[in-house]
C-alpha cells in the first residue's frame, strides 16, 4: 500500500478484454446490459477461480464481529438480528458492499441517546465501517485483475469518504421510515433504487480515481438502464445477508465474508457491463 494516487492503468478497467468477459457464465458481450442472474453467476465463478477474494471480507467481519461484542456489553439496548422465528420478515438494505450485524439498533433508540453513548455508537459504526472499506477496495482491486498492493491510501480515504455519505442518507431514509408505513414503503423503496443507481460507484473510486460525488453522478448514469437488474441483486443480497446472520456464534462473520464478498465482486461484473 502506498501514498500515491494511480495515474494510469486502473483507469481503463472499465473496457475489459472480451474473451476474458465471456469467459465467465452468464455473459453476453454483444447484447451488452446485465442482469440480477448473470451477475451472481459471474460473481460466483470469480470468487470460484480466486479464493482468496473472500479473504478480506471474512477479516471484515471479525472486526465487526468484535464490535458486535462491545455493544452487547454496553448500555444501549440492542435489537438481535435473527431469521423471523415470530413470522416477520426482516429485509437488509446494503448500500454498500458488505453484511449484516447481529446487535442491531432500532432508529428510535438513537434519538434519545445521551451523547456519550451516541458517541460510542459513532466511533464503533466508523470502526465497522472502516474494515469494509478496506475490505471492499482490496477486492475490487484484485477482482478486477490487479494486485492488493496496488492499493493507495488515497483511494481507500475517497472510499470511505463515499461509504460514509451514503450510509448517512440511507440511515436518514430509515429513520424517515420509523415515522409510519406508507412513509416507510416509499422510504425503502428510495433506498433500493439508491443502492441500484450507486451500485458501480466503489469501482469508479477505486479503478477510476474519482471522487465521492462524481463516482456517484457516472454511476447514476451508467447504470439507469440496469437498475432494476440491480435493484433485485440489492434485494437479494439484504435477504441473504439477514439469513446468515442468523447462525449462532458466526452469524455476523458469515454474513459479512460471503454477501460482502459477492457484493464487492458483483460491483465490479457491473462496473464491466454497464
Amino acid at each position: 500500500m502506498t501514498d500515491g494516487d494511480p495515474t494510469d492503468g486502473a483507469g481503463e478497467g472499465n473496457e475489459p478484454l472480451d474473451d476474458e468477459v465471456a469467459s465467465e457464465p452468464g455473459t453476453d458481450v454483444e447484447s451488452g446490459g446485465v442482469s440480477a442472474r448473470g451477475l451472481f453467476r459471474a460473481s460466483l465463478f470469480r470468487l470460484r477461480e480466486r479464493p482468496a477474494l473472500l479473504v478480506p471480507f471474512a477479516l471484515a467481519g471479525l472486526v465487526a464481529a468484535l464490535v458486535d461484542a462491545v455493544r452487547f456489553a454496553d448500555p444501549v439496548p440492542v435489537q438481535l438480528q435473527s431469521w423471523p422465528y415470530r413470522g416477520t420478515i426482516h429485509v437488509t438494505l446494503l448500500v454498500f458492499p458488505g453484511g449484516s450485524s447481529v446487535a442491531g439498533l432500532s432508529p428510535g433508540t438513537v434519538l434519545g441517546l445521551r451523547p456519550v453513548f451516541l458517541a460510542e455508537l459513532v466511533v464503533l459504526w466508523g470502526v465497522a465501517l472502516a474494515a469494509t472499506v478496506v475490505a471492499t477496495g482490496l477486492t475490487v482491486i484484485e477482482a478486477s485483475g490487479g494486485s492488493w498492493r496496488e492499493v493507495t491510501r488515497a483511494q481507500l480515504v475517497r472510499l470511505f469518504e463515499y461509504a460514509v455519505g451514503v450510509s448517512i442518507v440511507a440511515g436518514a431514509l430509515v429513520l424517515v421510515a420509523a415515522v409510519q408505513f406508507v412513509v416507510a414503503v416509499f422510504a425503502l423503496l428510495f433506498v433500493l433504487g439508491l443502492a441500484a443507481r450507486l451500485f458501480v460507484a466503489p469501482p469508479l473510486v477505486m479503478l477510476d480515481g474519482e471522487t465521492p460525488v462524481a463516482a456517484a453522478l457516472e454511476s447514476n448514469r451508467r447504470t439507469r438502464r440496469d437498475d432494476l437488474s440491480l435493484g433485485g441483486v440489492v434485494l437479494v443480497a439484504g435477504i441473504l445477508s439477514y439469513v446468515l446472520v442468523s447462525v449462532p456464534y458466526i452469524g455476523t462473520v458469515l454474513s459479512t465474508a460471503v454477501v460482502g464478498a459477492v457484493y464487492a465482486v458483483a460491483t465490479i461484473v457491473a462496473y464491466e457491463r454497464c
